[in-house]
C-alpha cells in the first residue's frame, strides 16, 4: 500500500524518499511516526513544483532521508515502524 518516488535515473538517487500510503493522509502518517521518534518531514516540503510534477500537489508526501550517519539499526527501526503501523 505505499508509493514510493524515486529519481527517474538510479545513478541520481539520493537517500531521499518521499513516498505516501493508501488510505492515510499524508500528515497523520507523519506525526504518527514521529510519535515513535522517526525524524521526517510530512506534507509538500516546501516544494510546490516538485509535487506537481510527481501529482501529490493535493496530498503532499511522507519524506525521511538516510545518509552515512544513519546506523544500520536506525533504518531497521523505521522499517519496523511501517510494518506496524502498516
Amino acid at each position: 500500500g505505499l508509493e514510493i518516488w524515486l529519481a527517474p535515473d538510479p545513478e541520481a538517487q539520493s537517500g531521499v524518499l518521499s513516498f505516501r500510503a493508501a488510505g492515510v493522509d499524508c500528515e497523520e502518517l507523519g506525526e504518527r511516526l514521529g510519535d515513535r521518534g522517526i525524524a521526517l518531514r510530512a506534507g509538500l516540503h516546501c516544494a510546490p513544483l516538485a509535487h506537481a510534477t510527481g501529482g501529490t500537489e493535493a496530498t503532499g508526501t511522507v519524506r525521511v532521508s538516510f545518509s552515512a550517519f544513519n546506523t544500520g539499526q536506525e533504518v531497521e527501526r523505521f522499517l519496523k515502524t511501517m510494518r506496524r503501523l502498516g
